[in-house]
């Protein structure tokens, strides 16, 4: 009987209270909401990230939060993934996306990095593009105004009740990754637009 494969899922953000609340930091929050929904994971400091390992649905699961700041995310997820010999495609990676529209869910396998700092690091560290992400739009800036500013500030007053709500159904949406496997949720959250 062959060993069970272990599962890597990475929640991106930056580290620290300034950021907490920052439109780079939907990673994090969308982590945190799904460990908070099902429970079992108690988190500590190790390989650069909070980190904690546990059981879903009798599946082995390493979840991690990179605390290297975001340009460097790549560093622990590969340490994680070489110490516990975890494939890419055994590696899902949540992270917002400036690209796509505020509530705009997408998951994807092997796709490229589309400016985001995190995905470039983790690649690069990896070797590989062949891992799976959750990306979460957080909209494009007003005109004029500086990409790197506009993903470390925080949303709006209009925005944080839709915001609420896009933490919660990315949540459901890694419990549907866990539960029925990536294509089944693509099939049910992709391309979906959260909205009030």
């Amino acid at each position: 009987m062959s060993e069970r494969r272990m599962k890597l899922l990475v929640g991106l953000g930056n580290p620290g209270r300034k950021y907490a609340k920052t439109r780079h930091n939907i990673g994090f929050a969308i982590i945190d909401a799904f460990v908070e929904k099902i429970g079992g994971f108690k988190f500590k400091e190790d390989f650069d990230s909070f980190f904690a390992i546990s059981e879903i649905d009798n599946e082995k699961v390493c979840i991690a939060k990179p605390q290297t700041f975001m340009n460097l995310s790549g560093n622990s997820v590969a340490a994680i993934a070489s110490f516990y010999k975890i494939a890419g495609v055994d590696i899902t990676v949540v992270h917002d996306d400036i690209d796509m529209p505020l509530g705009k869910i997408k998951i994807v396998k092997g796709a490229g990095t589309g400016g985001h700092n995190g995905v470039d690091s983790i690649i690069s560290n990896l070797g590989t593009k062949d891992f799976w992400r959750l990306k979460v739009g957080i909209g494009r800036p007003p005109e004029g105004f500086d990409p790197a500013d506009y993903v470390l500030g925080g949303f709006n007053e209009d925005e944080r009740k839709l915001v609420e709500k896009i933490i919660c159904t990315g949540a459901d949406v890694v419990r549907k990754i866990f539960e029925s496997g990536h294509n089944a949720a693509m099939q049910k959250y992709n391309n979906s637009l959260v909205s009030i």
